[in-house]
C-alpha cells in the first residue's frame, strides 16, 4: 500500500509538473497568443478556445492579454465558459479577437450558451462570428454574461440565429440564470457596440439587479433584424444608454415584437436616441410590433428617432408606447412616418398611452400617417381610463393623419377627436402644435420640406443636434432632422467620356450651370483627382487605373441635394506589337503592302509609305523605322516599330559599302564582335518587335563586344547611329 500511495504521489507531482510547464512554468497570462486549430497548445498557442479558457481558469492573467483566432482556422465548434480567472483588472484584461471566425455548437436546454462570460470583469471580445446550430432542441444564448459582470465590451460581433422566434433564444445576454433571459444579475460598465443579430427572441438583454441597479449600460451602432420577441431588452438599470441603432423586422414570421423595451418600474433615466427603425415584412396577421416600449420606469428620454418604411398590410403597428401611469417620459424630436402607399387591416398609432395618465411629456415630434387601412389610424391614442385634459403633456408637435384622427381615447369603444381643433379642444392639449403635410424629402429620407413646418419648434437643453449630428438652431425644428430652408437644387446629367485611359488626364465633366448654387461638390473614383475646377460646374480629371463613379452634389443656400453619379471605366494602354513581312528590300522592288501589326484596324506612318504600303524608292537607300499605331475606343493609344533595310542591289562595291557594320560570330550562343562603320556614335540592340532593349559601348577602334547576358534565344537588331543622328546601318544578329 505504501509503495502505491508513494508511487501515485510521484505520478501525479510529475503530471503538475507537466503541466506547470506550459506556458510558461504556469505563469499568469499576460501579452499575445493565437488561436489555431490547426497547431497544437503549446507556447503561445492554443488549439480551441476552450483551451484558452482553461489555461486562463488555471494560471489567470499577470497583464493584459490578447488572444487572436487565426484567420482561414474556423470554423470552431466548441461550447466555451469563461471563468474563475483571477488577476483582472483595468492593467489587467482580456481580449479575445475573433477575426471573423465562426464558432458554433448544438446548445441545450442545461447548456445554451456558446460564448458564457461567468462572473468576470475587464474581457473583451471582438470580430467574432457565432451561429446557432439549427437542431438545438432548447435555448439558445449567443454571448452570455452570467452572474455578475463589469467592463465588458462586445464590439462586432455577428450572432446568426435564423429560423427560430423563440423567446428563449438570444444573441447577446446578461442575466443572472444559466438557462434564463430574464433573471437578475449585478451587471455595470458592460457595452454592446457595432454588432449584429439576426432573428431569435433577444438582440441585447440585460436585467440588472433591485439594488444596485445596473449602471453604465451602452448599446449603440447596432443591426439588430427580426427579433420575435424584443431587439434591446433593459429591466433595473439606471442610466442606460441606447443610441445609434438600427432596427428591422423583415422575415415573413408573425409574431408579436418590441425594437425596444424598458421593462419594469426600477428602469429609470434612460436615454433612448438616434435609433432608425424599419418594419419590411409585410404580412404579420394580427400580432403588434411597437417602436419603442417604455413598459415602466421614470425619468426615461426618449429623441432623434427615426421610425419610418413601415410596410405592414396586415397586423398593427404602434411607434411608441408608454404603459404604466405617471411615468412621465420625455419624448420630442422624433419623426414617425406610417406612409406605406398599400392598404392596410390593422391600427396605426403614433405615440399611445397604454395606461391612464401617464403624463408624457410629447415636445417636437413628427408624425405622420397616412397609410389607408381599415383600422384605426391616429397620432395620440389614449388609455380607456385617461382623463383626456391630462393624460399627456403635449405641444408644438406637427400630426398629420389624414383619413384618421388626431387623437383617440380608448380602442375598444373609441372616442375619436378627427382633427387638431377636435383634439385641442377636448384636451387643452396642443395649442402650438400643427397639423400639415410634411413633404418628407422622400420615403427614405424622412425630413420635412414643407416651408410652413420651419422653425416651430422648442429648444430643449439636453438635445444639441439633429439625428444627422447638425446643431439644432437656436429655435429649432421638429423631427429628427433640422429643416432646410430651401428645397434641394435639381439638377440635369452630368456630361463627360464614359471611358478613359488609365494613368492619363485632362477629361472634362460638367452639368449646367445653376441659380442660387453656392458650391458644386464632386467627388472622383480613388486614384483620380480633380486638377482644375473644383467647386464650380465644370472639372478637369486625371485618372490612375481605377475606374467608378464621378459623383456630384450641389449646395444651394441653406440645403445640399442628393448626389448623382456618372460611370467612368478605366480602360488600359492597348498592348501593340509589329511584326513585318520583310525586312530588306531592293532599291528597285516597288511598292508592298505593310502588315503584322496587331491589334488590327491600326495605321502605318514612317518613310516610303502611304496607303498602307510601303515603297523602297520613296524611301530611298537605307534603313527606315516602320511605326504602326493604334487607338481603341476609349482613345487609348500606343504604337510599336520595326526596320526595313532598302539596298541598292547594284554592285559588290555598294555591298561591301553597306556591310561595313560587321557581326561575328553570327550566330553566336553567347559573345559576338561588331565592327562599326567609321563615324559611328552609338550601337543600339532591338528586338524584331521594335523594342529598344540596350545600348553597346564602343571602343576606340571602332570596335564593339556583344553580350547575350540574359537575352532569349532569337533574333535582334543591331542598328549603328552616326553622329549626326542618322542611321548608318544595320544587321541582324542570331542567338542560339
Amino acid at each position: 500500500m505504501r509503495i502505491f500511495a508513494l508511487k501515485s504521489f510521484f505520478t501525479a507531482c510529475f503530471t503538475i509538473l507537466l503541466f506547470t510547464n506550459f506556458q510558461g512554468h504556469a505563469q499568469a497570462l499576460s501579452g499575445s497568443y493565437t488561436i489555431n486549430s490547426a497547431l497544437p497548445t503549446a507556447g503561445t498557442n492554443f488549439q480551441s478556445l476552450n483551451a484558452f479558457a482553461t489555461a486562463l481558469s488555471t494560471q489567470g492573467v499577470g497583464g493584459n492579454v490578447i488572444a487572436t483566432i487565426t484567420a482561414g482556422t474556423g470554423p470552431y465548434a466548441e461550447q466555451v465558459i469563461f471563468q474563475n480567472i483571477t488577476g483582472l483588472g483595468a492593467a489587467a484584461t482580456i481580449t479575445l479577437e475573433g477575426n471573423g471566425e465562426i464558432i458554433s455548437d448544438t446548445t441545450d436546454a442545461t447548456n445554451r450558451h456558446i460564448i458564457r462570460l461567468s462572473n468576470l470583469s475587464y474581457f473583451t471580445i471582438n470580430n467574432l462570428k457565432i451561429v446557432r446550430e439549427p437542431s438545438a432542441a432548447s435555448g439558445f444564448y449567443g454571448i452570455h454574461i452570467f452572474g455578475s459582470g463589469s467592463h465588458i465590451t462586445i464590439n462586432n460581433c455577428e450572432v446568426d440565429m435564423s429560423g427560430t422566434t423563440s423567446t428563449l433564444v438570444g444573441a447577446y445576454i446578461a442575466s443572472g440564470s444559466e438557462t434564463s433571459i430574464l433573471t437578475t444579475g449585478d451587471f455595470h460598465n458592460l457595452t454592446f457596440n457595432n454588432n449584429k443579430s439576426e432573428g431569435g427572441g433577444y438582440g441585447v438583454s440585460v436585467f440588472g439587479l433591485i439594488s444596485p441597479l445596473a449602471t453604465n449600460i451602452v448599446i449603440s451602432n447596432n443591426e439588430i433584424n427580426n427579433p420575435a420577441s424584443n431587439g434591446v431588452y433593459l429591466r433595473e438599470t439606471d442610466g442606460a444608454q441606447v443610441f445609434g441603432n438600427s432596427f428591422d423586422k423583415n422575415h415573413s414570421s408573425v409574431t408579436g415584437a418590441n425594437f425596444i423595451q424598458l421593462a419594469q418600474a426600477a428602469n429609470i433615466n434612460a436615454q433612448i436616441y438616434n435609433n432608425i427603425m424599419r418594419v419590411n415584412q409585410t404580412a404579420n396577421g394580427t400580432q403588434t410590433v411597437r417602436g419603442i416600449y417604455l413598459f415602466n420606469g421614470t425619468g426615461h428620454k426618449v429623441y432623434n428617432n427615426i421610425i419610418q418604411e413601415v410596410k405592414l398590410t396586415t397586423g398593427n403597428f404602434t411607434a411608441i408606447e408608454v404603459r404604466t401611469g405617471g411615468t412621465a417620459p420625455e419624448i420630442s424630436f422624433n419623426t414617425i412616418s406610417l406612409d406605406h402607399p398599400l392598404q392596410a387591416s390593422g391600427n396605426l398609432y403614433g405615440i399611445k398611452e397604454e395606461l391612464s395618465n401617464t403624463n408624457s411629456v410629447l415636445r417636437n415630434n413628427v408624425i405622420s400617417i397616412t397609410q389607408p387601412t381599415t383600422g384605426n389610424k391616429a397620432a395620440l391614442v389614449l388609455a380607456s381610463s385617461s382623463t383626456v385634459v391630462s393624460a399627456l403633456n403635449s405641444n408644438n408637435n406637427l400630426l398629420h393623419v389624414p383619413g384618421g384622427n388626431v387623437g383617440v381615447r380608448n380602442t375598444t369603444t373609441p372616442t375619436f377627436y378627427s382633427t387638431l381643433l377636435d383634439w385641442q379642444g377636448a384636451s387643452t392639449q396642443d395649442a402650438l402644435s400643427i397639423s400639415l403635410d410634411p413633404m418628407f424629402e422622400a420615403d427614405t429620407f424622412v425630413r420635412p420640406t414643407n416651408s410652413l413646418a420651419n422653425n416651430l419648434a422648442v429648444p430643449i437643453a439636453y438635445v444639441t443636434t439633429d439625428f444627422i449630428g447638425a446643431l439644432r438652431a437656436t429655435v429649432p425644428d421638429m423631427g429628427a432632422y433640422e429643416f432646410l430652408n430651401c428645397i434641394p437644387p435639381v439638377f440635369g446629367p452630368i456630361s463627360g467620356p464614359q471611358e478613359v485611359c488609365e494613368n492619363t488626364g485632362g477629361y472634362v465633366f460638367a452639368v449646367t450651370a445653376l441659380s442660387g448654387a453656392v458650391s458644386y461638390n464632386w467627388t472622383v473614383p480613388s486614384g483620380a483627382t480633380i486638377t482644375a475646377g473644383t467647386g464650380t460646374n465644370s472639372i478637369t480629371v486625371n485618372f490612375g487605373t481605377s475606374g467608378g463613379n464621378v459623383a456630384l452634389s450641389v449646395d444651394s443656400i441653406g440645403c445640399t441635394s442628393a448626389p448623382i453619379g456618372f460611370p467612368v471605366s478605366v480602360v488600359g494602354t492597348p498592348n501593340v506589337s509589329l511584326v513585318l513581312p520583310v525586312d530588306t528590300l531592293c532599291l528597285n522592288s516597288g511598292a508592298i503592302p505593310l502588315s503584322g501589326g496587331l491589334p488590327s484596324g491600326g495605321s502605318f506612318t514612317g518613310a516610303g509609305v502611304g496607303s498602307g504600303s510601303f515603297n523602297p524608292a520613296t524611301a530611298g537607300a537605307g534603313l527606315h523605322i516602320i511605326t504602326y499605331s493604334y487607338t481603341n475606343t476609349a482613345g487609348c493609344s500606343d504604337s510599336a516599330f520595326s526596320f526595313i533595310f532598302v539596298d541598292p542591289c547594284i554592285g559588290v562595291d555598294e555591298e561591301v559599302e553597306r556591310t561595313t557594320l560587321i557581326i561575328y560570330p553570327n550566330p553566336t550562343s553567347s559573345t559576338a564582335t561588331i565592327l562599326t562603320p567609321i563615324g559611328t556614335k552609338n550601337l543600339h540592340v532591338y528586338d524584331l518587335f521594335g523594342k529598344h532593349l540596350f545600348l553597346i559601348s564602343i571602343q576606340e577602334n571602332g570596335e564593339a563586344v556583344f553580350e547575350r547576358n540574359a537575352l532569349p534565344s532569337g533574333m535582334y537588331w543591331i542598328v549603328a547611329e552616326g553622329n549626326d543622328g542618322k542611321w548608318m546601318g544595320a544587321e541582324k544578329l542570331i542567338i542560339e
